[in-house]
């Protein structure tokens, strides 16, 4: 080996020496910021490193000493021919598999051909860091200050674009996440004043008519009624807290925002009948037919 050109190539300011159409592995590890269970040694006696080795020694129609080979003491390591070189790049990871590849046969090429011409030292880039990683950070922040899904899904979502350069969920075909922020939530008995839905209980009238039009169900705990947004009607449905004059605090319950009525009024219209009664809001009492004049 002392008989052939020694050189240098530089990757994040650590020398990679190379001689002749060796590489040192050992300074590919180091400069690959010495991942553990990579080191050379190691990657030569997996199963995959072996093969490779075997493959290259028996294709050069050399011996394995010949294309691989350890060194002690001064400018010593593990050196290997430069295709078993670049297998060993691509264990260490993809962009130092990419650079040492042009890098290296850069410079092979330009000293076989009696040329010496400067290769640019690799610059570290600076690594983006996962979308999945952010969203989910971001989402759990959001949710941990008091966000509802859709909000802390928003800011995720922005949180991506500022970090990584890009936002998952237009991607996902998500272009509009409602949040109350920019929606006007109601209480089914709001709902129900909207309506101008008949009787006395308008709360109850709300709930019924919004489980007709299956937007909601309703099961019963402890003898309370509980209503559970569909899977339909999630999209339209908030979570929120809401004060109880009973209660010694508050308890969580659904508002529900304002693009419901449009949905409620096509509800009643297309039925074709009257508007209905409810009672205590548990089912809806059938529709009642308008009264057909007597003539």
């Amino acid at each position: 080996m002392s008989t052939l050109q020694k050189d240098v190539i530089v990757y994040n300011n650590k020398p990679i020496n190379f001689l002749g159409d060796m590489l040192c592995l050992t300074d590919m590890w180091k400069a690959a910021e010495k991942p553990a269970g990579i080191e050379p040694a190691e990657w030569q006696r997996s199963a995959d490193g072996a093969r490779f080795i075997e493959f290259v020694a028996e294709n050069q129609n050399m011996g394995i000493s010949h294309v691989i080979k350890s060194k002690s003491g001064k400018g010593g390591g593990t050196w290997a021919h430069w295709q078993i070189a670049f297998a060993y790049a691509k264990k260490l990871s993809p962009e130092f598999h990419m650079w040492v590849n042009q890098a290296a046969r850069e410079k092979m090429l330009a000293i076989a051909g009696g040329v010496q011409r400067a290769f640019p030292a690799h610059i570290p880039r600076k690594r983006m860091p996962s979308v999945t990683s952010v969203f989910r950070s971001r989402f759990t922040i959001g949710r941990l200050i008091g966000l509802d899904d859709n909000q802390a899904a928003i800011a995720a979502g922005r949180a991506c674009e500022k970090k990584c350069g890009e936002n998952p969920l237009p991607d996902m075909g998500l272009t509009y996440l409602s949040s109350p922020e920019n929606e006007r939530l109601l209480t089914a008995t709001e709902i129900a004043h909207e309506l101008k839905l008949p009787g006395k209980q308008p709360g109850q009238a709300g709930n019924a008519l919004m489980k007709d039009a299956g937007l909601h169900s309703d099961s019963r705990e402890k003898g309370k009624i509980i209503w559970t947004p569909t899977e339909y009607g999630m999209q339209f449905a908030f979570l929120r807290d809401v004060g109880k004059a009973h209660s010694d605090g508050s308890v969580q319950s659904y508002k529900w925002s304002h693009r419901v009525l449009p949905i409620l009024r096509d509800h009643i219209a297309k039925s074709g009948l009257a508007m209905p009664r409810y009672e205590r809001g548990l089912a809806p009492v059938p529709f009642v037919k308008t009264p057909e004049e007597v003539s």
